[in-house]
């Protein structure tokens, strides 16, 4: 069962993707519609220029998928390890182990490694976020400037 988080988290993100996708058809769409109305106004069409958030919110949605695929297969490494500790008999094996015994040291290593695995999957999580936020900042701009556009369009028509 220790594999089973990191594949919930790594569903997650790939829905998560999902809506940064399709934030960026968006995007696109409105960019496309934008332009035809000032051709059909009989205006020059003026796109607005990309704004760093444009820029950013791919990459940040593409490091957190990379952080959630990463922890996923070591999710998976972790849980060999654990079924390799766990498949021990716990009367002759585990409960009598010493210091300083490999048992122990795999006991270590699976508690080590899931203390900083369950933040990892939290920053991946928290990147994939960080990228709608900015995918939404971006829509906003680019409607700010469509509206800014037309208005100064229907201004010069006056």
């Amino acid at each position: 069962m220790a594999w089973v988080p990191g594949f919930k988290f790594l569903g997650l993100g790939f829905m998560l993707g999902g809506i940064t996708f399709l934030l960026a058809t968006i995007l696109g769409n409105l960019r496309v519609a934008g332009g035809k109305v000032q051709k059909a106004l009989g205006a020059d069409q003026t796109v607005i220029k990309k704004p760093l958030t444009g820029v950013l919110f791919p990459v940040l949605m593409m490091m957190g998928m990379m952080v959630l695929v990463a922890a996923f297969g070591v999710s998976i490494w972790l849980a060999t390890e654990t079924h390799s500790y766990w498949n021990n008999s716990i009367a002759t094996v585990l409960n009598p182990a010493v210091a300083g015994s490999d048992v122990l040291r795999d006991l270590g290593v699976i508690k080590a490694t899931a203390a900083w695995l369950t933040p990892l999957k939290f920053l991946g999580m928290a990147l994939l976020f960080s990228g709608i936020a900015l995918a939404l900042i971006t829509i906003v701009s680019v409607l700010r400037f469509q509206a800014a556009r037309l208005t100064e369009l229907a201004l010069s028509k006056d």
